[in-house]
């Protein structure tokens, strides 16, 4: 990568760098709308406020400091009327 060379996707799942990859014969579409549907299960704020809090600690740079912001969101995040609604579906 840092040479600019390319990488299969294969080598870029076992990087870490996606989260998964099909091959050529399988069905892309319908792996995608899986996907999807998934993301979709969840709750749109949290979902956001995940996104927002993962690029505001990532620019924090301190480690202990980037833990303490996403705990105090984490936290927040309880009280949303979404999470609450989640947690207590299960009793």
């Amino acid at each position: 990568m840092f040479k600019g060379d390319s990488i299969s996707a294969e080598e870029a799942y076992r990087f870490g760098m996606i989260n998964k990859y099909v091959e050529k014969d399988e069905d892309l579409e319908k792996e995608t709308l899986t996907l999807a549907e998934k993301i979709a299960s969840f709750s749109g704020e949290a979902l956001g406020l995940g996104k927002k809090a993962f690029y505001q600690q990532k620019a924090i740079g301190n480690l202990s400091n980037a833990y303490d912001f996403t705990s105090e969101v984490m936290s927040k995040n309880l009280g949303k009327e979404d999470c609450i609604e989640g947690l207590t579906s299960f009793e």
